[in-house]
C-alpha cells in the first residue's frame, strides 16, 4: 500500500482529534453511563409526545433490537413523564416498570459499557481505511515508514486523555465488530 504523505496523515489525525474531543465523555464506561441516561430520557420523552409509538418500542424490545438496559431506562423515564403530568402509564407499562425498580432496589448500581466507544473505534477505522490508511500492520510487522490507522486512533485517544487505549484493544474491537452486516456493507461501497 502507497505510503501516505504528512498532509494527509496531518488531515487524518486532525478529522480523529475533532471526533475524539466531540465524544470524549462517552468513551469510559463512567462517561456512558451519564450520556446514555440523556438519550434514554430524551427517546422516553418522544415516546410521551407520541403515544403510538410505544407499541413499537416494545416491538422491538420484544425482537430484541433495542438492548434491555437501554429499554429500561426509557420506559422509566416515560413511566415519570405520566406520572409528573398527573396521568397513569398506559399498559404494560406500570407493571414493567415496576419490575425494574425493584431490580435497581436490589443492585442500585448503574453501570457503562465500552459499546459506544467500540462502535466509534470501528467508525474511525472504516473512515481511514476508506482514506487509504492501512489498519493493521501485517502479522510478519510494520512496514517502515508507514502510518496504521489502529496506531493514530489509539495516539488520538491517547492525546484526548484516555490512557487505557492500545492496539490489542483496537484490533479486539476491530475482530469483534468487522463481521457486522452494516461494517461490511460500508467496506463493500469503498
Amino acid at each position: 500500500m502507497k505510503l501516505k504523505t504528512e498532509s494527509e496523515i496531518a488531515e487524518a489525525k486532525c478529522w480523529l482529534d475533532q471526533r475524539v474531543a466531540l465524544n470524549h465523555e462517552s468513551y469510559t464506561k463512567e462517561g456512558d453511563a451519564k450520556s446514555r441516561t440523556r438519550t434514554d430520557a430524551l427517546e422516553g420523552f418522544w415516546i410521551y409526545k407520541k403515544p403510538h409509538s410505544l407499541t413499537a418500542f416494545l416491538d422491538n424490545l420484544g425482537k430484541g433490537f433495542i438492548p434491555l438496559d437501554r429499554a429500561n431506562n426509557t420506559l422509566c423515564e416515560l413511566a415519570a413523564l405520566y406520572l409528573e403530568h398527573g396521568e397513569l402509564p398506559p399498559e404494560p407499562l406500570p407493571k414493567y416498570v415496576a419490575g425494574i425498580l425493584r431490580l435497581v432496589l436490589q443492585n442500585n448500581k448503574q453501570r457503562g459499557d465500552l459499546t459506544y466507544r467500540d462502535g466509534e473505534i470501528v467508525c474511525m477505522l472504516l473512515q481511514l481505511e476508506k482514506w487509504g490508511f492501512p489498519l493493521f500492520p501485517n502479522p510478519g510487522g510494520p512496514r517502515e515508514g508507514q502510518t496504521y490507522a489502529c496506531d493514530m486512533v489509539v495516539d488520538t485517544f491517547k492525546d484526548a486523555g484516555i490512557s487505557s487505549m492500545a492496539r490489542p484493544t483496537v484490533k479486539g474491537v476491530w475482530k469483534r465488530w468487522k463481521r457486522h452486516p452494516q461494517v461490511r456493507d460500508f467496506r463493500k461501497k469503498k
